[in-house]
């Protein structure tokens, strides 16, 4: 994941474990600006606070297009012999959609 600004080898017919580490890297340049706060654990139970590192656990992500995952959605940095296989269309003018779900703790009582 790390550098943050480092080359991604591209070419026709996007692998899919490069896209979601694009995702990945987008995410944790957010975390890392301030832009996306920590909303998961104990210590952020009413509310959210910065915290310049991505917390993996918070996030999961779905590929949404060109085929969708429609079973479940995987965990960042999870490889993708699990879910990646058939995601992908042969030639150029394809384009990876994700999905970003986000784990929120509340602290709303029932």
């Amino acid at each position: 994941m790390y550098p943050l600004s480092g080359i991604s080898p591209t070419s026709y017919g996007t692998d899919p474990r490069i896209t979601s580490l694009l995702a990945t890297r987008a995410t944790a340049s957010l975390h890392r600006r301030g832009l996306a706060w920590k909303t998961s654990g104990n210590d952020a139970l009413c509310g959210g606070y910065i915290y310049p590192f991505i917390p993996k656990s918070q996030y999961r992500l779905s590929m949404f297009y060109p085929v969708a995952e429609t079973e479940s959605n995987h965990a960042i940095g999870e490889t993708t012999f699990k879910w990646g296989a058939g995601r992908t269309y042969p030639g150029p003018g394809e384009d990876h959609l994700y999905l970003l779900w986000r784990w929120q703790d509340c602290c709303v009582g029932l």
